[in-house]
């Protein structure tokens, strides 16, 4: 290529800044092609300008009167202000933390505030001398959680009865054993409208639920509790091993404990041994949590006897073991327990040991991989 000649390289930088620019150069504040924003209809209400609120006034000053609607003009549309509809308007989903308090115990440290199953079993894990115990004794590393209806039989024929008087009071029809299972899976004010199909007003509906509460406490102080068949000869067995038993019952602690001394179980659970309503539990989760505490023993080495598929998942979240009893509920909707069996005789102890067999060969668990050293 040719080299310009000697004249223009020397009088180009005597040449000036941008020579080249002809037209004007455009401000930085101006936009490159100008906007004209479209016309925009606005619709007045039929008594004229809103008057702004009271915040807005300053105080001395007289709102400025609204000017009156012509005929010829449209009717508003209800939603005139969006940003005033969606003042202090919070989102209505779950978020992490909140799932997470639920499946976890609160506590007064500021360093730690929740114990959720994975601190649990950290904390509660055995000692030196406590794993050369296990060693002799292997069965007593475990603990046996039972929740109220899979140790008294006929719990869900108080809450029937209690049910029924209330519907008879009123001219309701009567709920039956399918109604009462569906309600245990909600509040009483939801299973009013939803598993009942009573009323929809809240005013009946909040007094039905609290004439139940006054029939409930009167029916149970003469109602004939008993135990579930070979529930005694189950506990006997678990603490002839050495297994801790815990009983999460959803009533009071004097409640549960004139219950467990009528149908003769008070061998088998102190006052200590008892997570009932005064230990302040939010969930199902955190009931187990706390039976795991009581028992003091890991939540990956409890086991919970349930019947019915909440209790089932519950117990999963806190990595516990769960053996289902069949019953109110059909086999297919607690095939997610580990183990499921019709009544107590066909169970064993070693079964408490042989559920933890495969400990650390579980779903997403680090297994070990084996090399062969070939030469």
């Amino acid at each position: 290529m040719a080299q310009p000649p000697a004249t223009f390289v020397a009088q180009l930088p005597f040449l000036p800044r941008r020579a080249h620019r002809l037209t004007p150069r455009r401000p930085r504040s101006s936009p490159l092609f100008p906007v004209t924003a479209p016309p925009r209809a606005v619709f007045l209400p039929p008594e004229g300008v809103p008057s702004p609120p009271e915040d807005d006034v300053v105080k001395g000053e007289t709102p400025p009167p609204a000017s009156p609607r012509s005929p010829s003009s449209p009717p508003q549309s209800p939603l005139t202000n969006l940003d005033r509809l969606l003042e202090n308007t919070e989102p209505q989903y779950t978020t992490w933390q909140q799932e997470r308090a639920r499946k976890a115990l609160s506590t007064f440290s500021y360093d730690r505030p929740l114990l959720g199953a994975d601190e649990l079993n950290e904390s509660l894990r055995p000692s030196h001398l406590q794993r050369h115990r296990h060693v002799l004794a292997p069965d007593e590393q475990f603990a046996a959680v039972f929740m109220w209806d899979t140790i008294v039989a006929n719990a869900r024929e108080l809450e029937r009865s209690a049910w029924i008087t209330v519907a008879t009071e009123n001219n309701l029809p009567e709920p039956d054993l399918d109604d009462i299972v569906r309600a245990e899976q909600m509040v009483p004010e939801a299973a009013v409208q939803r598993a009942f199909y009573w009323r929809s007003d809240w005013s009946d509906i909040k007094r039905f639920v609290f004439r139940k509460a006054e029939v409930f406490d009167t029916l149970r102080e003469a109602f004939d509790f008993h135990q579930r068949e070979g529930v005694s000869e189950w506990l006997r067995s678990l603490t002839q091993y050495g297994i801790k038993c815990i009983l999460c019952s959803p009533h009071s602690r004097q409640f549960a404990l004139q219950v467990i001394e009528r149908i003769g179980l008070e061998p088998y659970f102190t006052s200590n041994d008892i997570v009932t309503s005064e230990d302040e539990f939010d969930s199902l989760e955190q009931m187990f949590l706390l039976a795991a505490v009581k028992a003091q023993r890991p939540p990956s080495k409890c086991v919970v006897f349930t019947d019915r598929p909440t209790g089932v998942t519950a117990a999963h979240e806190v990595s516990a073991k769960v053996v289902a009893l069949l019953g109110v509920y059909a086999a297919y909707e607690v095939k997610t327990a580990d183990q499921t069996v019709a009544h107590y005789e066909d169970l064993v102890v070693y079964n408490i040991r042989r559920l933890f067999s495969e400990q650390g060969a579980e779903y997403l668990e680090p297994l070990t991989e084996v090399e062969v050293d070939r030469k």
